[in-house]
């Protein structure tokens, strides 16, 4: 393009292209960028733990910083299990998670409380701070979800082996 411009031009023709490439290049690494964190995000999604440890007692370990449709793919996947078993409670471990104040999480909770099948569920919730402890429990409180709250993950899981009428002895 240079060759057939004037030469009182080539500068800003130079500047102009030089600028193209700017854009492109950045357009390049934030396409790279959101490519990594979408798969960063579904990798979370697929590979957070949604299991049962007894036939009727479902259990999630929540981990990282999942996105609010992980999160809803992940709970999901918790509800169908308790609904499936007629499960007595659900065991929720949220102390793996980078921040459980996050807006995905908080919206995510949400829908779980407002879930129809959440009001004949014990959703026993392991590792939340005090402060996530106390605004789940007022949210809990006004849909008529039964909780039940532990700091550590083996009494949480003695509680709610004992709803599903499971003993557990310790040695």
């Amino acid at each position: 393009v240079l060759e057939h411009a004037d030469l009182e031009l080539a500068p800003a023709v130079t500047d102009l292209f030089e600028w193209l490439t700017i854009l492109a290049l950045d357009a390049y690494a934030t396409a790279g960028r959101r490519a990594v964190a979408e798969r960063a995000a579904e990798q979370l999604e697929a590979g957070t733990p949604v299991v049962l440890l007894t036939p009727d007692l479902p259990a999630v370990w929540l981990v990282g910083a999942p996105t609010e449709d992980a999160l809803d793919s992940i709970l999901a996947r918790a509800m169908l299990l308790v609904v499936r078993v007629g499960a007595p409670s659900l065991v929720l471990d949220v102390s793996g998670l980078a921040d459980a104040n996050a807006r995905a999480v908080t919206a995510a909770m949400a829908r779980l409380w407002e879930h129809r099948r959440m009001g004949q569920v014990e959703l026993v919730v392991v590792g939340a701070a005090t402060e996530v402890a106390d605004r789940w429990r007022r949210e809990a409180d006004a849909h008529k979800v039964a909780t039940s709250w532990f700091e550590r993950c083996d009494d949480a899981l003695a509680h709610a082996a004992r709803r599903a009428g499971i003993s557990i002895l310790r040695r």
